[in-house]
């Protein structure tokens, strides 16, 4: 459980007001004009919306700039390195699981999980 009782779905879902299953599929469409789009407007309540928005804004400029060593692409290959994923997975789940990490940190590696499992649900 993380910040506020948010709590990524399992199947990455519905996170802070964003349709994340939307967002990566914008990003897998190279469509990053609606993917900001999605960014846009919100209003951020604290620490815990600030980090999952940059990680999200993150995974945006990295596609918008062709950053090819940063994880994001392994979201968006066709099919996606399932074995990657859920290492990563794993690593986020234990790296939220310490009990003296930032709100700010909470829900930046909450958004990822809630890429990573949008990813590997579809």
């Amino acid at each position: 459980m993380t910040s506020k009782g948010v709590q990524p779905a399992a199947d990455g879902g519905q996170a802070c007001g964003i349709d994340v299953h939307l967002f990566v599929s914008l990003l897998r469409k190279r469509d990053i004009r609606q993917a900001r789009a999605l960014l846009e407007g919100r209003a951020i309540s604290g620490e815990f919306e600030v980090g999952f928005f940059r990680a999200l804004g993150g995974a945006v400029s990295a596609v918008e700039s062709g950053q090819a060593f940063s994880p994001v692409w392994k979201l968006l290959e066709n099919p996606p390195d399932g074995e990657f994923l859920g290492r990563l997975e794993r690593d986020i789940q234990e790296h939220l699981s310490k009990p003296f990490i930032s709100e700010r940190e909470r829900g930046y590696f909450t958004a990822w999980l809630s890429m990573i499992r949008s990813v590997r649900s579809s």
